[in-house]
């Protein structure tokens, strides 16, 4: 899966009313933080016959991920109906990450509990809603012809020779991550919820680092992407 420097982005939301709560159930204040888990990765030394063999490409720095998020919903703790997942974003936001850390890419009101995951619906605008975003400094990168849900900007270390590179997905994906463990959500306090791009699992496979301009890579990163989230509550 074609998983993620300059501008930073920050998208402020409206909230979106669950639909399977009412109106007097308490609500609370929430948050969406990303973060980069490290904003770089190395290949591994590896020996063969006493002969170090390396990739060509032996480091990988990312200056900003972005990854276009159409829908999130919450799962409860212990329940397995998902009639009561609160699908707490209901339209398209932009996850964006970078070296600032704890960016708010999204703040919502929703319903107390004990969350089990939350889940990231990733798809691609239709032809027909792509025109309306086509001038959205937010969005407009992921409407062209290719209708991208994912692109990362960073420099990789090419034989001792600094490179940028771009890597673009239009891949489409259900992402659930887990909370370990799960996370009580009460009125007391407003919530911040850290969701990290973790990039070494994203471009690294068996201590070598996965080229993002070498197309035979691209269903290994693509793949690589869709479990480099982590989730916590701050």
């Amino acid at each position: 899966m074609k998983y993620v420097g300059g501008l930073l982005l920050a998208v402020s939301l409206a909230a979106i009313s669950c639909s399977s709560d009412t109106s007097t159930d308490p609500v609370v204040n929430v948050s969406v933080e990303s973060s980069l888990t490290s904003g770089s990765v190395s290949a591994t030394e590896k020996k063969s016959d006493r002969t170090q063999v390396f990739n060509s490409v032996s480091r990988i720095r990312i200056g900003r991920v972005r990854v276009l998020v159409s829908r999130m919903i919450l799962h409860p703790d212990n329940n397995s109906d998902s009639i009561n997942d609160k699908k707490i974003k209901l339209e398209p936001f932009m996850y964006s990450a970078d070296s600032i850390r704890g960016r708010i890419v999204a703040s919502v009101v929703m319903p107390a509990g004990v969350y089990q995951k939350i889940k990231w619906e990733i798809h691609r605008f239709s032809s027909s809603e792509a025109p309306s975003y086509s001038s959205d400094t937010t969005f407009r990168d992921f409407v062209d012809g290719n209708r991208y849900t994912v692109i990362i900007e960073g420099t990789l270390d090419r034989d001792g020779v600094v490179e940028p590179f771009v890597y673009r997905s239009n891949v489409t994906a259900n992402i659930k991550i887990d909370f370990s463990p799960s996370i009580s959500i009460t009125t007391d306090t407003p919530v911040a919820l850290s969701l990290m791009f973790d990039v070494s699992k994203a471009f690294k496979d068996s201590g070598e680092i996965l080229d993002p301009a070498d197309s035979k890579n691209v269903s290994k990163i693509d793949n690589n992407i869709k479990d480099a989230f982590k989730a916590n509550k701050r």
